[in-house]
């Protein structure tokens, strides 16, 4: 089971680069919002990840090795309609 910060933003990121991970990771630290980051890097792990909900946002590069944000949103709708 997992604790829930209500305080803070759930935020579910897919991202296999890590440089553009920690741009996003960066960019949310400065704009001073109270975040917890779970970073995921395949559809195996997005899955999981998602079974272990709740999430608030999930952010999604476009397009991944065999996997994108069209294929991650058909998934998240399936867990969190």
């Amino acid at each position: 089971m997992r604790i829930v910060d209500s305080e803070r933003l759930q935020i579910l990121h897919l991202e296999d680069d890590p440089s553009d991970a920690y741009l996003v990771r960066r960019a949310l630290q400065m704009s001073h919002l109270q975040v917890n980051i779970k970073l995921v890097q395949s559809r195996g792990e997005f899955v999981a990840a998602l079974a272990q909900g709740p999430w608030d946002v999930v952010v999604a590069d476009n397009a991944l090795p065999g996997f994108g944000s069209p294929e991650a949103l058909a998934i998240l709708d399936e867990y969190q309609p």
